[in-house]
Order: structure tokens, then sequence, then C-alpha cells
């Protein structure tokens, strides 16, 4: 089950889960380290910023081969050095559970052999380009989606994935009453069944038409709890309830 925490660092591993991107890419220059988080609204990637200290935040135009998919303008929160991922990614590896966990464990293993370790002596550099290449072998072979469980996952965390990449929905049952609903959707159910499955097994999954899957909540108490640790959703759902007023 969630806890009752709030846990800024919980609730950034959260987003970076469902809309966040570790990766090292290719560069001019060799492999380059990278996170990456995009969003419309810039509010919530210069809470990031502050909360870490560290990247920078840029605005983009979207387009349909920028690879973002949609159109418009968008904004990105970008962490490219290794000195400042050393920094954030021992913070948010502990409450990562799908395959992004590995990734970053890799990346930040990636960022410790430095170019100032590859200095002093040519036995340590050509060490360290060994110890670059089987990270490298290793990267390959991340499996697409894999789960390794949070041990006393909070309320934080889910608010993080909920904010990133959920939905929020106010629906009309039989009687007349409003209410909301939390839909998340995936292309992995393991991922939802996770989620679910530390929610108490409230709510239900559903396969869709375009082989994805969708986590509807509708208890409304399990909903209001969550919506205390919120940061983007929450103003939906405030503006929703306030109607049923």
């Amino acid at each position: 089950m969630y806890k009752k925490v709030e846990d800024p660092w919980a609730y950034l591993a959260g987003f970076i889960e469902g809309d966040g991107c570790l990766g090292l890419h290719k560069g001019t220059r060799g492999l380059s380290t990278a996170l990456i988080v995009v969003q419309k609204e810039r509010e919530i990637l210069d809470y990031f910023q502050s909360l870490t200290g560290v990247g920078n935040v840029s605005k983009r135009q979207l387009s349909r081969v920028s690879g973002y998919g949609g159109t418009g303008t968008s904004y990105d929160w970008r962490v490219r050095s290794g000195r400042d991922l050393k920094e954030v990614l021992p913070k948010v590896i502990p409450y990562l559970f799908s395959s992004k966990k590995r990734k970053a464990r890799l990346v930040l293993r990636y960022c410790k052999t430095s170019r100032t370790q590859s200095m002093g002596s040519k036995k340590l550099s050509l060490d360290v380009r060994k110890r670059r290449r089987r990270i490298i072998r290793q990267w390959s072979r991340v499996l697409s989606f894999e789960i390794k469980r949070v041990a006393h996952p909070s309320y934080s965390l889910l608010a993080g994935f909920v904010d990133s990449d959920g939905s929020v929905g106010q629906f009309k049952n039989q009687g007349g009453y409003l209410y909301w609903r939390i839909v998340i959707c995936q292309k992995e159910r393991a991922l939802l069944d996770y989620l679910r499955d530390e929610a108490g097994g409230l709510g239900s999954i559903y396969q869709r038409k375009n082989n994805t899957y969708a986590w509807h909540i509708n208890n409304q108490l399990f909903l209001n709890i969550l919506n205390k640790y919120l940061k983007i959703k929450s103003k939906k759902i405030l503006v929703q309830l306030s109607g049923q007023s």
C-alpha cells in the first residue's frame, strides 16, 4: 500500500517513470549522458530544476517528426552534465521501478568513468575505456520493460506518475452524482498491475483497441488522498469538485 509521505524525490522519480527519458546518446565527441523530461507546461520543470539545482529548462517547438508526438510549444528540462547526473540519479534510483531503474544505474556508472579518472596513467585510461564498453554492452541488453518493486512506495511516487502520464475526467453516474476518475494508459500491462497492486487492487484495468492498457481509478476516498500529493492534475480536480457543491 502507498504510504502517506510527502517526498519530492519520489515524486520526481514517478514523473520520470511516466514521461522521462534516460539515455546514452551518440554525439560528435562520442557518447553523452542525459536525463530529459518534456512537458507542455513549464512550471513543473522549473520546480524540478529548483529541487535538484541542476539542468536547464528550454522552450521547443514540437512537430510530428520531433519524436515527442503532437505539435505546438512545449518545454524540456535537460540534465546532461555527468557531475549533475551524479548528484540527481542516486536520489531517484531507489524509487524507480521499471527498466528505467537499470538504465539510470548504467548512466550513473558511465558518469563515474569521467575524463578526470582516465588521467594519470595509460593503464588507467585503458581500464576506463573497457569499463565504458562494458556499460554500453549492458545498455544494449536492457529489457524494454521489467518491474523492480519499490520498498514502501508513497503517494508522492504515484502522484508524479499521474501528473506526468495520467488524465483526469469528470463523470455522472445513473443517480446524477458527479464523480471524477483518473485514467493511466500504458503499453505494458505489468506496470499498471504493479501500480494497482500497491493501491490495494482498486480500480480496473482494460485492454484498449490499440493494444494498450488503461487503469481506471474511481474510488473517491483514494483519489481524495492522492489529490493532496498532485502538483498538476490537482488544479483540474479542484475545479471539478467545486462544481459539485
